[in-house]
């Protein structure tokens, strides 16, 4: 064993690495240099007042615009089709204390909501934009003057270098991992490089209610386990800055973000107060956010700014994230590519690499059926502290979302040779049968004490809801199934492309990725896989697991019916494609037939697998994070 780790190590280091590490060079001077100063180089160096086409509610003077009188508000417009200018800069001569606010749109484009950060805007001109028209907000009567300026310019885009080169080198590590058959390893390692890259790239409270996540485990990391709206938590003094951000219209090129960075690294981002705060996130237990709260503790120790506070919180979910993943991949006894695809589908990364619960939630998930699996299909009994990491994997997955509660019957796939006795086997079912229960009553009796309608939505009461369902169970079983018939094909289209804020992945990824993980479901085992019996569920298993993720699609539905819809309605509001999720794994676990089989070598389908990745995990990285916000 020693002898051929000191092989897998060795093999990293060789002509090869060289050949990477140079063409990771390489490519990230392309895409730093070349990529980012298109139009720098294609038509030189600009810095002009761009011609005016109209101005409403302004007067210009010299090379500046003033509000004329005591108008609220004003038009420019101005032409842009003969310059080829890249980037667009609007500064204005207000104080700190009132920054301009207004909004922008390219010819025909939907306008976009911007507030200056230090007094400038740095926007970034779409290809063949010929018109720009500025709307001004001057509701408070504070603005004095602006200029506006069309420019070319060099700027050696330090984002991209080190993403494309460590990129590079890390697909390099990765694959030498896979060639070995160390899938546990090529996710581990994958992971950390992408996760934390996205914890890092996404602007603040890009991930689903990220702000009030964050404000949920500042209040864990400063010791208030059972934190409710209105209690004194201890904060960074400008935390609100985070979310107003978002309001400004976050940042859309590298020039901004280094600003941004700026402005959020000044001494006074990182002092702390101890201040009232209310989060939507209040009515959930403090456990799944122990990991994030890890990260704003580390950060506290060091009195870091507030936006390195949130990285921090990220990086934290990101670690635990591929900390169960590694060890689910090590333990599932076949069909490791599909959960190598799983944990490292872009969606992942995105949820991962948020202020939330939801990837520790699925880490979790693949860890315990990972951990049952093994158990069933090499046929050997259950020891203790397997049945513990089953049992605490399970409570956490209860703990973070209550309606996956029927995640218990998972348990019961194991049979009667996995336990010494039947009485072993009695007993075992009935600890992890009153263990998830009383968790799963524990986490829904505290969230109903806080408040389970915290988005205080009008016409929405839980209890009205529930009688409703309860009083008419079968209208209520009919609603669910029209909503999931209605909505079925925008499942199929975002389960694995919608990334929040951020731009998703378009439908024909999406499509190609789906079909990806259904062919490695089904075809996705060794040879010497194939043949052994015990690795395909009997039919008595599929029903187990399918009865098990109908009610978890129930039991979600349910509470977002309960708790976000307005009582009598006749659809099902807010429910997202991430809650399908925890779904996924043992669907597809179920799809592996002993009458299928096939004579593809594994290890083309470890390579095409990988490219795959390569191929997603790039476009994911360019089209959702780089090309919007640093290039």
């Amino acid at each position: 064993m020693r002898r051929n780790k000191k092989n897998i190590f060795l093999s990293f280091f060789n002509l090869k690495l060289v050949v990477t590490i140079f063409f990771s060079i390489l490519l990230a001077l392309f895409m730093s240099v070349i990529l980012g100063n298109i139009s720098f180089f294609k038509y030189g160096n600009l810095d002009i007042l761009p011609a005016e086409v109209e101005a409403t509610g302004l007067i210009k003077s010299q090379d500046h615009y003033k509000i004329d009188g005591d108008n609220q508000s004003a038009t420019l417009k101005i032409d842009l089709s003969q310059y080829n200018a890249s980037k667009l800069f609007i500064v204005s001569q207000e104080t700190e204390s009132h920054q301009m606010k207004f909004s922008i749109s390219f010819d025909d484009d939907e306008a976009k909501k911007y507030q200056m950060m230090a007094n400038q805007r740095i926007l970034s001109i779409p290809h063949g934009a010929k018109q720009a028209t500025i709307n001004i907000d001057n509701s408070e009567g504070k603005i004095s003057s602006f200029s506006v300026r069309a420019k070319n310019y060099f700027v050696f885009n330090k984002i991209l270098f080190i993403i494309f080169f460590l990129g590079g080198i890390v697909f390099y590590i990765g694959y030498v991992f896979l060639k070995n058959n160390h899938f546990e390893w090529f996710v581990l390692v994958t992971l950390l490089f992408f996760g934390i890259s996205t914890a890092i790239l996404m602007p603040p409270t890009k991930g689903f209610d990220e702000y009030q996540h964050f404000l949920k485990a500042l209040s864990v990391a400063d010791g208030n386990f059972f934190f409710e709206n209105g209690d004194k938590v201890l904060v960074p003094e400008k935390i609100n800055d985070l979310n107003e951000f978002e309001f400004r219209g976050t940042y859309s090129n590298y020039e901004e973000f280094t600003s941004y960075y700026a402005t959020l690294s000044q001494e006074d981002y990182g002092t702390r107060v101890s201040v009232p705060i209310s989060s939507t996130a209040s009515s959930y237990l403090f456990i799944p956010y122990i990991f994030e709260a890890i990260g704003i503790f580390v950060g506290n120790l060091f009195s870091v700014n507030v936006l390195w506070l949130l990285w921090l919180a990220r990086i934290g979910n990101v670690l635990a994230f591929a900390g169960c993943s590694f060890l689910a991949i090590r333990l599932l006894p076949r069909s490791k590519l599909l959960l190598v695809a799983l944990c490292l589908q872009p969606v992942m990364l995105y949820l991962g690499a948020s202020a939330g619960f939801d990837s520790v939630m699925l880490g979790f998930l693949y860890l315990g059926l990972s951990q049952i699996y093994n158990l069933r299909m090499n046929s050997r009994n259950m020891t203790t502290r397997e049945f513990l990491v089953i049992a605490i994997s399970f409570c956490f997955v209860i703990m973070a979302k209550v309606s996956y509660a029927p995640i218990l019957s998972f348990f019961f796939l194991l049979r009667k040779e996995n336990f010494s006795t039947n009485k072993n086997r009695i007993f075992y079912s009935i600890v992890i049968s009153v263990l998830l229960f009383w968790v799963a009553l524990t986490t829904y009796s505290y969230a109903s004490n806080i408040g389970l309608n915290q988005w205080k939505i009008d016409g929405v009461d839980t209890g009205l809801q529930l009688k409703q369902i309860l009083g008419n169970p079968l209208e209520y079983l009919g609603i669910l199934s029209n909503y999931f018939s209605d909505q079925i094909l925008f499942f199929y289209e975002n389960i694995f492309g919608f990334f929040g804020y951020l731009p998703r992945m378009s439908s024909m990824w999406n499509f190609l990725n789906l079909f990806f993980i259904l062919f490695l479901a089904v075809f996705g085992m060794t040879s010497v896989e194939q043949r052994d019996e015990k690795n395909y569920l009997s039919i008595r298993e599929k029903a187990i697991t399918f009865f098990s993720l109908v009610c978890m699609f129930v039991l979600t539905a349910t509470a977002l019916y309960m708790s976000f819809t307005v009582v009598g309605s006749d659809t099902i509001e807010g429910y997202q494609p991430r809650y399908l999720l925890p779904l996924i794994f043992p669907g597809v676990m179920c799809l592996a037939s002993k009458r299928i089989q096939n004579d593809f070598k594994y290890q083309n389908i470890k390579v095409l697998t990988f490219v795959w990745l390569v191929i997603i995990l790039t476009s994911y990285m360019w089209n959702s994070l780089l090309l919007p916000f640093y290039v």
